[in-house]
């Protein structure tokens, strides 16, 4: 009798663990460095090949009154003081929905000054995961751009 008792509160835990198996993190860029970030150079990477996403980044970060301009490795231009590095999986379950992307900002001395990450896990029964992506983009560059105040 103990053990079907503890049956149930197990199953639903495990059940509940299937449905939010999805993760946003973020470490935006502090607020004092903020207003010095004018412009950004994007590093286009040919491995995304998620229709639009690098249009979507852009047009994202441009909404913040950012300047941008996307360039091919390893020519980037001498006049870039941050740069975006961008990497994004899309995966199919019913649909194609990106399942892991990842932004981080750098200075021009190659400090990492900002990071956010997007991740579903495999088997997730999270519906969300098939949002439209660029509510998802949307969201990583502003966990990147949204200042933390410490």
């Amino acid at each position: 009798m103990k053990n079907k008792k503890l049956i149930l509160p197990l199953l639903g835990g495990v059940l509940c663990s299937a449905c939010s198996s999805w993760q946003w993190q973020a470490d935006p860029i502090h607020r004092d460095y903020r207003p010095l970030v004018k412009s950004i150079c994007i590093e286009n990477n040919p491995k995304v090949k998620i229709d639009r996403f690098q249009d979507m980044l852009v047009n994202r970060v441009e909404s913040y009154r950012i300047q941008t301009q996307v360039f091919n490795f390893p020519y980037k231009p001498e006049s870039c003081e941050f740069v975006l590095n961008y990497d994004a999986i899309e995966e199919y379950d019913s649909g194609f929905f990106i399942s892991d992307a990842t932004l981080k900002l750098y200075n021009r001395s190659g400090q990492r000054i900002g990071l956010s990450e997007y991740h579903v896990y495999r088997g997730s029964l999270d519906t969300t995961k098939h949002q439209e992506n660029k509510i998802k983009i949307n969201r990583l560059v502003d966990g990147l751009l949204t200042a933390k105040k410490k």
